[in-house]
């Protein structure tokens, strides 16, 4: 009774663990990578480059979103100044792409 036991539970764990040994699915993910390259083909892009107000620069409308840095507490990367900076710089460029667009 007692190897039938072990004989068992060793084909369990056997058969528990051969999905996790095995290698990735290279024709499923190629596959999905594909779709997804054919999908952001057949979309528009969101993203227009025109012009700025002096007419030299170029504006990319809409800017990346705003992602500012951590500015409190110990590990804090930058500082509050800094920070309002980079968000009225930001709101510059959504404002002058608001008026390249007019």
């Amino acid at each position: 009774m007692k190897r039938l036991l072990i004989t068992i539970v060793g084909a369990l764990v056997l058969g528990a663990s051969v999905p996790a040994l095995a290698g990735p699915d290279f024709q499923l993910i190629e596959r999905a990578r594909k779709a997804k390259q054919a999908e952001q083909a057949e979309r528009p892009s969101d993203v227009r480059v025109v012009q700025g107000p002096a007419g030299g620069e170029s504006l990319k409308c809409p800017p990346e979103p705003l992602v500012l840095p951590l500015d409190h507490g110990l590990r804090a990367q930058t500082t509050p100044s800094e920070n309002r900076s980079r968000k009225a710089r930001y709101d510059a460029q959504l404002k002058a792409c608001q008026e390249a667009i007019k």
